[in-house]
């Protein structure tokens, strides 16, 4: 009898030592996957900014212009305020979205941080001199 319960206690031990195997496998190759995203493709599409922060302050001014169009060969538009206008070509790199305004010569070239993205919001955060700058866009389409 005692050997038939020790024998029982390590196939139960066994089995929970293969559950949180697979638990550990599915968990890695899902975070694999998280960072394996495709951002380029995240990021097409027609994006609205409705909020501006810098400095831990909310900015009240109307966002109603500003706007970010990212089409699939890697080329952007950027509408904003003060008809401020940019277009050109972009890349992300980890968390990082480079963009190279070709409407002025020689061409510039801008880094923000992409704090958020998903389907339908993202975040960046910019600095402006020494002030740092959130802006949060939601997608249109």
């Amino acid at each position: 009898m005692n050997n038939l319960i020790s024998n029982h206690i390590r196939h139960i031990s066994s089995y929970k030592t293969y559950v949180l195997l697979i638990c550990l496998i599915w968990f890695n190759i899902s975070c694999q996957n998280e960072e394996k995203v495709d951002k380029n493709a995240l990021l097409i599409g027609n994006w609205q900014a409705v909020q501006l922060v810098e400095n831990d302050t909310v900015l009240g001014i109307n966002l109603d212009a500003v706007r970010l169009q990212f089409y699939p060969a890697q080329q952007y538009t950027f509408h904003g305020t003060l008809k401020e206008e940019e277009a050109g070509t972009y890349r992300v790199q980890k968390d990082l979205l480079f963009t190279n305004d070709t409407l002025v010569q020689p061409a510039h070239e801008k880094v923000v941080k992409i704090l958020k993205l998903s389907l339908d919001s993202l975040q960046i955060e910019m600095l402006d001199k020494d002030r740092k700058r959130i802006l949060d866009l939601k997608k249109m389409n």
